[in-house]
């Protein structure tokens, strides 16, 4: 087995000193591949491994795709293959993104505003799917994803124990549209029985193109 993937990360920022704002900018790459397991045998493999990977973003975070990694996002169908494995790691993956922060004090950990947006691609292409007539198309679906948008506040209450709320939406690129409907190998339509599955509808379980959101609120505690 032979291992050829690869990723980068660049990230850089700018203060701005009489207005309390830093603005960055980012932009992150990591290669894919087709599912590595799915046969036994020696094989180049291009797509990125991450060890112990959490990474969701630096200087421009990313709450929704990177930090959740709530979406699902379709790997090449293999040779005799009806149903699709999916990549939820930091793998597969283009982006680039900006952010403004507003940080009021001069202990920047303080309190912090922060909106960040995002754009993101596949690195390879996947099968689009037809979803009228429950067949995958002679051709390939879009590489865009979409777009991510969120804001968080963030104030240290105390030493060492901060509180935040985060607000996130993603809204869906022509690769989401291309791929609706498509059933992945561990699809919960397909194992229901057929005297249920005609009382659903199978887009209710399956992969949509409709926009997400995210609220979140808690606290970090660093010991």
């Amino acid at each position: 087995f032979n291992l050829r993937g690869w990723m980068t990360v660049l990230d850089t920022s700018y203060f701005i000193n009489r207005l309390n704002v830093k603005l960055a900018a980012t932009y992150g790459f990591a290669s894919g591949d087709e599912h590595p397991n799915f046969c036994e045998s020696d094989k180049t493999y291009t797509g990125f491994i991450g060890l112990l990977e959490g990474y969701s973003g630096n200087r421009v975070e990313s709450l929704y795709l990177l930090g959740g990694r709530f979406t699902r996002r379709p790997l090449p169908l293999q040779p005799g293959q009806s149903e699709s494995s999916d990549e939820s790691a930091f793998s597969d993956l283009q982006f680039t993104g900006a952010s403004i922060s507003w940080l009021p004090f001069k202990n920047p950990k303080l309190l912090s505003l922060s909106s960040n947006i995002l754009l993101f691609w596949k690195d390879i292409a996947a099968k689009a799917y037809d979803n009228c007539c429950g067949t995958f198309r002679n051709c390939d679906a879009s590489k865009y994803l979409g777009t991510e948008w969120n804001m968080r506040l963030k104030y240290q209450a105390i030493k060492d124990l901060s509180i935040f709320a985060d607000i996130g939406l993603f809204f869906p690129g022509g690769f989401y549209r291309d791929v609706k409907g498509m059933p992945f190998a561990d699809d919960m339509y397909n194992k229901l029985d057929k005297s249920v599955q005609g009382k659903i509808d199978k887009n209710d379980l399956r992969i949509g193109d409709d926009m997400a959101y995210t609220l979140n609120a808690g606290f970090i505690y660093r010991f």
